[in-house]
């Protein structure tokens, strides 16, 4: 399974996510699952995307499928590119691939594929945007106004809002070290509860927006925290599920 997390602010973005990946395996003449494996991503593999100088994008579902989104998604952006233009160019190119590819035809008859894009718009401020389409799935690409949401960790909600970890307060504090360590709170919580489907490992995707000379200039970072150090803070799994059902 996978967990990505993106956050928006006004002068940074984060897209994280841990390096889970489930095998699934079917009967060639019924289609239906049979075994599944559990593994972990190598290095030269992640489920987030650099998409451009200010666009990040999370994967969520079926390998595959984002393989040949991406793939022709490449030939259509520029690096300057903003967030508008990046959900578009991604919008296009699946219903191309709906409609004329029989092979990702296939894969959404079988799962679901969901992206969180995050980044910056022209203008400077920053956006967020979930698509979800696939199995059992209306297709969907909406604008998310939180600040903070979550993409498919396993046994919760599709979206976790931020308010479930006290994040979107606008009386909290909202700075960059703030964030990321919430972040990876929620990461290694999550994983704690859900260790086959969520990797403690959490890699964190970072753009940062700083105006030079009266132009936005955007800066690219990347850090893998181990969240298990969390873990050791914690009260016992079924304390915690139990503690996120009832603030759901």
């Amino acid at each position: 399974m996978t967990l990505i997390t993106g956050v928006r602010f006004d002068n940074y973005v984060i897209v994280s996510c841990d390096s889970s990946y489930q095998l699934v395996y079917y009967d060639m003449e019924t289609g239906e699952e049979i075994d599944t494996h559990f593994s972990k991503l190598d290095e030269t593999k992640s489920k987030v995307k650099k998409l451009t100088n200010k666009v990040l994008y999370g994967m969520g579902g079926t390998e595959q499928g984002h393989e040949l989104i991406l793939d022709r998604v490449a030939d259509k952006l520029q690096p300057n590119d903003d967030i508008n233009k990046c959900r578009q160019v991604i919008w296009e190119v699946v219903q191309e691939l709906t409609e004329s590819d029989y092979y990702f035809k296939s894969i959404l008859e079988q799962d679901s594929i969901g992206g969180n894009l995050v980044g910056f718009n022209r203008d400077g401020t920053s956006s967020q945007y979930v698509m979800m389409i696939g199995k059992e799935t209306p297709n969907s690409f909406e604008n998310l106004p939180d600040n903070f949401s979550m993409l498919n960790p396993y046994g919760f909600k599709e979206y976790i809002s931020g308010h479930v970890f006290g994040l979107g307060n606008p009386h909290g504090k909202m700075d960059f070290k703030t964030i990321s360590k919430t972040v990876q709170l929620v990461h290694g919580t999550l994983s704690y509860v859900n260790p086959n489907y969520v990797s403690s490992d959490c890699t964190l995707y970072i753009i940062k927006k700083r105006k030079k000379k009266g132009e936005y200039q955007y800066q690219f970072e990347k850090t893998t925290v181990d969240t298990s150090y969390y873990q050791t803070q914690l009260p016992s799994q079924k304390e915690v599920e139990a503690w996120l059902y009832q603030r759901m």
